[in-house]
C-alpha cells in the first residue's frame, strides 16, 4: 500500500506548481491580489502634501528675492547651474539676466540651496520630471538681457513691492 500512495505522489509531484498558479491565472481564491500599481493612480499616488518634510525635489528659484551673488553656482559639485549677473547703477541687487538649472546634471544635494544668501533656491515638493529631450530638463529662471525699459520696470515693481 505504501508502495501506490508514494508512486501517486510522485506521479501528481509535477502538477503541484499548477495548483498555486490556477487561482492567480483566474483571480480564484483569497490568495489573489494585485499588486501593480497604474501610474498615475490617484487614490495610492504620493502627492506633495504626504511627502516627508525634508524631500527634496526639483530646484526652484525666487528671481525677486535672488541678488546674483553666484554663491549657489561656485558650491556645486555638479556644476548644473549657469548664472550670468550684471551690476545696475544704484542698486544693491545685480540684474541676473541667465539662472538656468540642468536638471540632468543635479544631484539634488542641496549645497546649493544652504549656500544661498537670500534664500531664494529652494528644493520644490515635484517629484516628477519627465522630458523626451535632455533641454526640456533645463529650467530658466533669468530676466533677461537688460536694457533701460527692463530697468524701469524693475523699479516700478520694487516701489509696488514696498507700498
Amino acid at each position: 500500500m505504501s508502495y501506490i500512495s508514494n508512486v501517486l505522489f510522485l506521479a501528481m509531484e509535477p502538477f503541484r506548481p499548477l495548483f498555486v498558479v490556477f487561482p492567480y491565472l483566474f483571480g480564484l481564491g483569497p490568495q489573489r491580489k494585485v499588486v501593480t500599481e497604474e501610474y498615475p493612480d490617484p487614490t495610492s499616488s504620493k502627492s506633495p502634501e504626504v511627502l516627508p518634510l525634508r524631500f527634496r525635489g526639483h530646484l526652484i528659484n525666487d528671481m525677486d528675492k535672488c541678488i546674483g551673488c553666484g554663491d549657489c553656482s561656485s558650491v556645486c559639485p555638479q556644476a548644473c547651474l549657469k548664472i550670468e549677473a550684471s551690476d545696475v547703477p544704484n542698486r544693491e541687487k545685480k540684474w541676473v539676466s541667465v539662472f538656468d538649472i540642468d536638471l540632468s546634471l543635479c544631484i539634488s544635494c542641496g549645497l546649493c540651496v544652504d549656500a544661498c544668501p537670500a534664500a531664494s533656491l529652494t528644493h520644490s515638493k515635484e517629484f516628477r520630471i519627465i522630458s523626451d529631450e535632455k533641454a526640456g530638463l533645463v529650467l530658466t529662471f533669468g530676466l533677461g538681457v537688460l536694457n533701460k525699459e527692463r530697468i524701469d520696470n524693475w523699479d516700478k515693481k520694487i516701489k509696488k513691492d514696498l507700498v
